[in-house]
């Protein structure tokens, strides 16, 4: 079910500053725009590649999430940012790590965005309940009584794994420029530049 938006209490913002050059999984430098979400006091802002585009659908059950995907719009890999709050995102806060039983870890360990505690983690698997096979890279944590994850990954069909598992590999620097680009901060600072 959707939730509503407070508009007083979130606002999505996309700079169209194509500025700061991240790795291509080739090695070569790209363009990159900033996304950032507004949440009360607090601002969200990540790094993506410029050539990347938004799609309309949001993770499903977020207070607030948005979508990237490849310019070619290749199937089953994304760049998903949500914010949970109120019950689903005590739920989520209280999963954490958000690694579901079934999946092989490859990476685990909490880091530290914007004063918050934060668990990075890479997993593979299929997804409970589904017939979907996914990789991902994560950044999964709460921010006072909101969760927040922003998640990179591949997927296929189940049975399919190395599909998706060697598109990752395609992607692997472009993910983890992403996650490293993550920062938390409060609304009246400026996001230095990276």
């Amino acid at each position: 079910m959707a939730r509503p938006l407070f508009a007083a209490a979130l606002l999505i913002s996309l700079s169209v500053g194509c500025d700061k050059p991240e790795p291509r999984p080739t090695g070569r430098s790209i363009p990159t725009k900033e996304f950032t979400v507004e949440s009360g006091d607090l601002k969200f802002v990540f790094r993506y590649p410029a050539e990347w585009e938004l799609v309309p659908e949001a993770p499903k059950n977020a207070t607030l999430g948005s979508a990237l995907v490849p310019a070619d719009k290749e199937l089953g890999t994304r760049i998903e940012f949500l914010l949970l709050d109120g019950a689903d995102a005590k739920q989520a806060i209280a999963d954490l790590p958000l690694i579901p039983n079934s999946a092989t870890t490859v990476n685990k360990s909490l880091v530290e965005v914007g004063g918050h505690q934060f668990h990075r983690t890479e997993w593979y698997g299929d997804i409970p309940g589904t017939p979907i096979y996914r990789q991902y890279a994560c950044l999964d944590g709460a921010v006072g009584n909101r969760f927040v994850s922003l998640r990179c990954y591949t997927t296929a069909a189940e049975g399919k794994g190395s599909e998706a598992s060697m598109r990752f590999e395609t992607w692997r620097k472009i993910f983890t420029a992403v996650l490293d680009s993550a920062v938390i901060e409060p609304k009246s600072q400026s996001v230095a530049a990276y």
